[in-house]
């Protein structure tokens, strides 16, 4: 159990971690890439991204199948047995969707110019007959990762996999540096996403056989279970085609009806909310186990509830001073780190940002409702709200290019909180209306040094660099301060104050003396919380 705590604790730690070393270089990465390879390349770099990105649906939600059924496999009797064959139907099944996508991706590549055709030049055209291949190819050999990658999720080994993904976010910039100078362009970016994904899905498969002594059986496959699995997992893939629509498809529409331009200008502002919503799931994602362990074992509503309450929180004190920091700040950061051509990216990106914050701030309660078999209720909400979005979108694209798309994506996040809500509330038994008080507090304590940091930009954004980036650690302070004094109950803070203690006991060893230090009865009931 202890071993347990500290690969959760340790794992949000290392997943914060790793997205602050990726936003970090993203920072430098990104203009560099967008300077080296200018407007257009990057444009169609992004089109063939949207179009792997639509490729990986062919999982058919089966990647987010295993942890649930990995929990009932573990229980039953002869448990290794039952996990050895869970196992070998799984690798099976991705072996035979990875020749899928490379089928599918080949039909696409000699259709190119259907496919692509419009708004792209011949130049343009040429480029992407040679990175859609690429990424064709990355997408199959991510599909045969998913399997390892999942069990070591299984397995609570936090800490290997947040540092296998601090490994490919550090190798990708120091691989793709050498390429792009030697004038690759996007082909080298493409090759070099493909290597990354191999060394990734290399590592996690010798982990997981050699460290966690995962096990492949033919004979104990549980093909009975295959009907339940494949019903599970077509409600996930519904709603993995709903994620695709609001994420990936505005920018091969904008490609195709604008130009290779506007899908760049849209892409920068993506990539923003990505890294953003990259993190907050990384977060809630660290959780999954526990919720299937605690619905496998009663799923008890209370216990679920204040899961869900808890993680939130957790989420929105990190998202708050992400969105309020770019809110403030973004603009002016926009032009310095894009360029002047991409002004308009700080709307896409804040539209975007606003929108997804209602939907990610209780994404762990997603875990819960597919834990308990809601699923496919969320999956007929998404897709409704998602076919909405299309024609918004489509309806705005022309008049307002990237940002049209952007509104449309708005207004299909926020009707869909809306309903998922009334579904957690009705179906799942979840508190939510505790929940959105606790967060409307929270917001409360966010709201002071926005609205002063909103006041003051207009001296901010005339100021030297050094002024600007001391004013955002001003920001960033007075956010940490007000948070504390109005955002967070008492409560709050003697959990924030053990779980400090605990890592510092944890990673600096104080030893024992440390480590059961100050044991009050307050102490002990957020021990048990946390």
């Amino acid at each position: 159990m202890k071993m347990k705590a500290n690969q959760l604790s340790s794992g949000v730690l290392l997943s914060y971690v790793g997205q602050g070393l990726q936003i970090l270089i993203a920072l430098f990465y990104t203009p560099v890439i967008l300077r080296l390879l200018g407007q257009s390349e990057y444009g169609v770099y992004q089109i063939a991204y949207s179009v792997m990105s639509v490729l990986s649906l062919f999982n058919f939600g089966f990647s987010n199948s295993y942890i649930k059924f990995f929990s009932v496999a573990k229980k039953g009797e002869n448990a290794e047995q039952q996990v050895a064959g869970l196992n070998g139907l799984f690798i099976m099944i991705f072996s035979a969707l990875s020749v899928l996508v490379v089928a599918v991706g080949a039909v696409l590549t000699l259709k190119i110019d259907a496919v692509l055709g419009g708004s792209l030049t011949a130049a343009e055209l040429d480029t992407a007959r040679i990175v859609l291949p690429i990424m064709v190819l990355n997408c199959a050999l991510s599909f045969l990762g998913v399997v390892f990658r999942n069990y070591i999720i299984a397995h609570e080994r936090f800490i290997a996999l947040q540092g296998l993904d601090i490994l490919g976010t550090v190798l990708n910039p120091c691989l793709t540096f050498p390429l792009l100078l030697t004038g690759k362009g996007s082909v080298g970016l493409a090759l070099i996403l493909l290597a990354v994904t191999a060394v990734k899905d290399l590592f996690s498969a010798f982990y997981c056989i050699f460290k966690l002594r995962m096990r492949f059986s033919r004979c104990a496959m549980p093909w009975s279970a295959f009907r339940g699995i494949a019903v599970f997992s077509l409600f996930i893939f519904a709603e993995n085609i709903v994620t695709a629509i609001n994420l990936n498809v505005d920018r091969f529409f904008l490609g195709k009806m604008i130009g290779t331009a506007a899908a760049a200008i849209y892409a920068v502002g993506g990539q923003i909310n990505t890294l953003y919503t990259t993190l907050v799931i990384s977060i809630s994602s660290v959780f999954a186990p526990r919720v299937n362990e605690m619905v496998a074992k009663g799923g008890d509503r209370e216990a679920l509830s204040a899961l869900y309450v808890r993680v939130g929180k957790i989420q929105f004190s990190v998202m708050g001073l992400i969105l309020g920091g770019f809110a403030v700040f973004g603009k002016r950061f926009m032009l310095i780190w894009a360029g002047s051509e991409y002004g308009d990216s700080y709307w896409i990106a804040l539209i975007l940002l606003l929108s997804v914050t209602l939907h990610l701030v209780q994404h762990v309660a997603v875990e819960i409702q597919r834990s308990l078999g809601l699923q496919k209720y969320r999956s007929m909400i998404c897709i409704v709200t998602a076919l909405l979005k299309l024609c918004v979108s489509f309806a705005l694209i022309p008049l307002l290019g990237g940002i049209g798309a952007a509104i449309g994506t708005a207004v299909a996040y926020v009707l869909n909180t809306v309903a998922v809500d009334i579904l957690y509330a009705k179906r799942a038994g979840l508190k939510v209306w505790v929940f959105w008080r606790e967060i409307t507090r929270m917001a409360c304590g966010a709201l002071p040094p926005v609205v002063l940091g909103l006041l003051a930009i207009r001296y901010i954004n005339s100021c030297r660099l050094i002024v600007y980036f001391v004013c955002i650690a001003v920001f960033a302070l007075l956010y940490l301060v007000s948070m504390y004094l109005l955002g967070l109950r008492r409560a709050d803070r003697v959990h924030l104050r053990i779980l400090f203690e605990r890592w510092i006991n944890t990673y600096l060893k104080k030893g024992k003396s440390s480590a059961t230090a100050e044991h009050t009865p307050e102490h002990q009931q957020g021990e048990e919380e946390l």
